[in-house]
This record gives structure tokens, sequence and C-alpha cells, in this order.
């Protein structure tokens, strides 16, 4: 003897039993959204589509290019970015190099990494998150979140 009472319940606890089955088989050892699997050190290999040295500003003044880069992620959400300009001008012809050290916090959305950079001392930056992407081929692909340019692609430094 059926019930509505029963005939009720049992696609109820179907639809449980599905979504707890996908819940299990999109998760695990192989989950690519763990702060551990990001965690770990990267260096610079195409900035935004281009090889390295790469152009970043050219004003009627000069030239800015950025000549290395390397991401430091540690498993807490947090890093560290070391990054070397170069910037040629009129008063410095042969060009000079700015080293720069950024802190950085990271957070994880699903299999995205957002990263957002400590802002300096009496500096109005715009909040973050400065860059997002995601893993690609064990490296990251990184672009702000709201340009049309190509991604930047780093290179993981730290494994075989």
């Amino acid at each position: 003897m059926h019930s509505r009472g029963v005939v009720a319940k049992r696609p109820s606890i179907r639809s449980i039993v599905l979504a707890a089955s996908v819940a299990l088989a999109t998760t695990g050892c192989g989950d690519a959204t763990s702060p551990d699997d990001f965690a770990g050190s990267y260096r610079l290999e195409r900035y935004e589509g281009l090889q390295l040295p790469a152009l970043v500003s050219k004003t009627s003044f000069g030239t800015v290019s950025i000549i290395d880069e390397q991401l430091f992620l540690s498993d807490n959400g947090e890093g560290v970015a070391l990054t070397t300009f170069r910037e040629v001008n009129q008063v410095m012809p042969q060009g000079k190099l700015h080293d720069f050290t950024r802190r950085l916090d990271y957070v994880l959305r699903g299999s995205r990494i957002e990263i957002t950079y400590e802002c300096p001392p009496n500096a109005n930056w715009i909040a973050g998150p400065h860059a997002v992407g995601e893993m690609v081929n064990g490296g990251l692909a990184l672009a702000a979140p709201t340009s049309s340019k190509p991604a930047s692609i780093y290179t993981r430094s730290d494994r075989p």
C-alpha cells in the first residue's frame, strides 16, 4: 500500500543520495582547490602573452619593462611577490633595475585563485582581488580580474 507521504519521500531521499554522490565525486585526493596544491614557488614565464623582458608601460618620458617575477605561496593563504623592473628614460638611457617585494593574500574559490596584494603605506589602491587565475599545466595563469589582455603564465619552480 502506497501512501502519498511515502511516494513523496522517495524522490527526496534519492535527491539527497544523488547530491551526496556528486559531492563525493568532485572532492578527494585529486582536488586541485586545496591550498597545499597551490602552495609553492612560481616564476613568471610570459607577461600578458609576451616573452620576458616584456614592456609594461611606455610614455613620452620612457619605458618600464618587467624582467622577472617570482611568487611564493604558502599553504596558509599568504605569500610574497618579488618583481624586477627595468626603467629606461632620458635621465637613465642605459636603464635602471628596480626590485619590488609585495606581500599578498590569496583565497581559493573552487578551482580558481584570487590574489590581493598588500597596499603600501599611504597608497590609495583599488580593493582586491588584483589577480585571478587557475592552475594550468602545473603552473599558474593569472590576469587582472577586468583585463582583456592574455593571462600571465607562471611555471612551478619548486617541483621537478
